[in-house]
């Protein structure tokens, strides 16, 4: 009793089962119809234990730049306490925040304290973070020169996609580009790619004040007073042959014993050649090839610490 239940069987013991909850007594009729006593004590039979209903997804984080997994909020939680998989997160509150998941898809069930477990959750889906891109390399940079006020510089190694440029706001999408019009100053750039991940700054990038350009007279002459011969100049002697020429001259120095600073112009006043003259005692045939400017006038200036002279030439 209850439910007037009957099981035959014979040996010592027998199972009895698909018994519902409930509280139950025995008795045993052997073969010869003798009936025992009742059973004691009582057997109980409890009532199934409460399956957890499956855990409600909520706001699911995403990775973000500098954040590299994810998060979920998961509510309608058991009573009492719970264990979540995958990942046995544990606890005893009705929600509840799973952190630090990396990349990948996810279902969740929650175990209760009966050992009962719940359904798996709809997928939870978790991105790869979002790529910072490297910082802008810093390729060629063009100084102001005596006719231009400003320089710039080229960046590279640019994200594949859309881009953004800063300071400036410079907008772009390939994966090298020249920014101009920058005027004296020290930049450093940083670039943001297509998902709004910024990169670290560029390297320093200076941009030297204009120069200001020499001034020369109609015939070719100097009109500012230190790139006049000095008193000694009479004992040095300068050539450059032929000239006019090609584009291609050779310099000769005699007297000039002094480290001599050597500088070629255009017409505009544009500094084009430069170089160190170290040792200029009996200085002959230095090749100067200029074969790739334009015909036209240019100047050369030669300076030293005592000494300055302009010689003119010509590129035909």
């Amino acid at each position: 009793t209850p439910g007037a239940v009957t099981t035959s069987g014979s040996g010592a013991s027998a199972p009895i089962s698909g018994i519902p909850a409930g509280t139950y007594t025995f008795k045993v009729t052997n073969s010869d119809g003798c009936i025992s006593t009742t059973s004691s004590p009582s057997v109980v039979i409890p009532t199934q234990p409460a399956t957890p209903a499956v855990p409600i997804v909520g706001t699911i984080v995403q990775p973000t730049c500098t954040v590299a997994t994810g998060s979920v909020v998961l509510s309608g939680l058991p009573l009492g306490s719970w264990t979540i998989n995958p990942g046995s997160f544990t606890g005893t509150s009705t929600s509840t925040t799973l952190s630090n998941l990396v990349a990948g898809v996810y279902n969740f069930t929650a175990t209760n304290t009966a050992g009962c477990t719940s359904a798996a959750t709809a997928n939870v889906v978790i991105n790869p973070q979002p790529i910072t891109p490297d910082a802008p390399l810093v390729g060629a940079i063009t100084q102001p020169t005596y006719t231009v006020a400003t320089g710039s510089v080229e960046l590279y190694g640019l994200p594949t996609g859309n881009w953004s440029l800063n300071p400036g706001a410079i907008a772009g999408s390939t994966s090298s580009t020249i920014i101009s019009n920058l005027v004296a100053g020290t930049y450093a750039y940083k670039v943001t790619n297509t998902v709004g991940c910024v990169s670290a700054f560029s390297s320093n990038i200076v941009i030297d004040p204009q120069p200001t350009a020499p001034s020369f007279g109609p015939n070719g002459s100097s009109n500012h007073a230190p790139l006049s011969v000095d008193e000694n100049a009479t004992a040095i002697s300068i050539s450059v042959m032929p000239n006019p020429s090609n584009g291609l001259f050779y310099l000769s120095i005699n007297g000039l014993s002094e480290s001599t600073h050597m500088s070629i112009y255009s017409m505009s006043g544009q500094l084009i050649y430069t170089d160190e003259l170290i040792d200029v005692t009996d200085f002959v045939n230095k090749p100067i090839d200029l074969k790739l400017y334009p015909k036209g006038m240019y100047f050369i200036k030669l300076v030293s610490k005592d000494y300055s002279h302009i010689e003119k030439i010509i590129i035909e």
